[in-house]
């Protein structure tokens, strides 16, 4: 098995602009799920539409296209 590895989330807006971090804390590989509520780093709702979130584990990315709903 391998080593669990530090995880961030960090989620970009259309305009490249990040509006989030996610600490996801240390993960052991496998599936695994991170929960956003919507909001930016000051605690404001965000509208609804097309998000980017660039998961970063240990020094690998990638890049996930996610849409907010309400």
């Amino acid at each position: 098995g391998g080593r669990a590895r530090a995880a961030t989330v960090d989620v970009y807006d259309l305009r490249g602009r990040q509006v989030r971090s996610l600490d996801a804390g240390l993960l052991a590989p496998g599936p695994h799920s991170v929960a956003w509520d919507g909001c930016d780093a000051s605690g404001q709702a965000l509208g609804a539409g097309v998000y980017l979130a660039r998961v970063r584990v240990g020094g690998e990315h990638q890049d996930v296209k996610m849409s907010l709903v309400k």
